[in-house]
């Protein structure tokens, strides 16, 4: 994209997916409302909520687009209702946010003049706090495809805008010429993990992956998954053997096994020594579930 369309604006579509959750819902939509940024188009997803949660976003943030998912679709599913959306819309740019989020009214426009510098971008992501700004929770990240692992970075690498191996989902600026290419999150992952594997494909087909540190927002880290559980690890060991045998090789996925299985164990110790049989069947039912070709969702895990 060159310098004339971007200070044209080119159209973001904010997709921000809501499951029974309207407290942070609509916080999240009250700072995205304020936002400066001025050709964006908010697409709420709503990933079969069971609650009143839906109804009262709609009541109250009228200007927003709804899309209604009658299950849950897990986070990638939901996401590509929302991007189906968007792009429908013609939208340039979708944006992937979090619902725990609180965004600064500035954080919209670092994130396209990154996307529009160059060729082929990816993704954009910026700096994502703890509450209060006073520590760093994600500011780049690394991923070692061998291993089907990435690494949260927490601290800002340069003031300006900077290449890294892996952008979290919680905020990524994706352009829709690398969806027509890539496709749709690959909602084979429920909970996690599609941005590892998207990050994988741009890394592995000359995509770039951008930081920029002058877009900051706040993350309320943890609203959906909790605090270490079943849930979280299930998915977590899913994703993992899934990855592994799904783009990995030869000498690559030899070391995969000989780390997945080397970690798992140690991991199972742990759980043993502080009593987690949460942990330990959540490990062995994805491990079935995996080789069975089944996979459990949101509401048979809480």
């Amino acid at each position: 994209m060159n310098k004339s369309e971007y200070f044209a604006k080119p159209s973001v579509g904010i997709i921000i997916l809501n499951w029974n959750d309207y407290d942070d819902t609509s916080s999240c939509l009250e700072s995205v409302q304020k936002t400066n940024y001025p050709n964006f188009t908010v697409y709420v997803v709503d990933n079969g909520s069971t609650d009143d949660s839906l109804s009262r976003l709609k009541n109250e943030f009228g200007w927003c687009k709804f899309i209604e998912n009658e299950t849950n679709l897990g986070f990638a599913g939901g996401c590509n209702s929302g991007i189906t959306a968007a792009l429908s819309d013609n939208c340039q740019y979708v944006l992937l946010l979090n619902n725990d989020t609180i965004v600064d009214e500035d954080f919209l426009q670092p994130l396209v003049k990154s996307a529009v510098s160059r060729e082929r971008v990816a993704a954009v992501s910026g700096i994502i706090y703890h509450p209060g700004k006073s520590d760093v929770w994600f500011a780049g990240g690394e991923l070692y495809p061998s291993l089907a692992k990435v690494n949260r970075i927490t601290k800002i690498q340069s003031d300006s805008e900077y290449s890294t191996g892996w952008i979290i989902s919680a905020l990524m600026l994706i352009d829709s010429e690398f969806i027509s290419e890539y496709g749709l999150l690959n909602d084979d992952y429920f909970f996690g993990s599609e941005d590892q594997e998207l990050a994988h494909y741009a890394n592995e087909n000359n995509w770039s992956l951008i930081v920029n540190p002058n877009s900051e927002i706040v993350h309320k880290t943890h609203s959906t998954s909790g605090d270490l559980n079943g849930f979280q690890f299930y998915h977590n060991t899913y994703n993992t053997i899934y990855f592994g045998n799904n783009h990995l090789v030869g000498l690559d996925r030899f070391i995969f096994y000989i780390y997945f299985i080397s970690h798992r164990f140690l991991f199972l110790m742990y759980s043993v020594s502080i009593w987690r049989w949460d942990l330990i069947r959540a490990m062995f039912r994805a491990l079935m579930d995996y080789y069975t070709g089944t996979q459990r969702s949101a509401t048979e895990l809480l």
